[in-house]
């Protein structure tokens, strides 16, 4: 699981990657609740809970002539 576009404003919430043709066996289809995984990170972890939702990231991206930016 990864996102896309964090670097958009607003950050896209939901994401749905679909593969129209696939050539190779094997592989799942999965779906990730954040909501849970941050509750759960809060709970277990929350150190590294404190980091994600404390330091901003910066993400940036830059082709051609087109610049897209903006904080998580």
């Amino acid at each position: 699981p990864h996102t896309d576009n964090p670097y958009r404003n607003p950050v896209p919430c939901i994401q749905l990657l679909h593969c129209i043709a696939n050539e190779v066996t094997g592989g799942y289809s999965t779906l990730v609740d954040g909501y849970t995984v941050t509750e759960d990170l809060k709970k277990e972890f929350r150190e590294f809970y404190d980091i994600l939702t404390k330091v901003k990231v910066k993400f940036k991206f830059i082709f051609k002539d087109v610049v897209l930016d903006g904080c998580s």
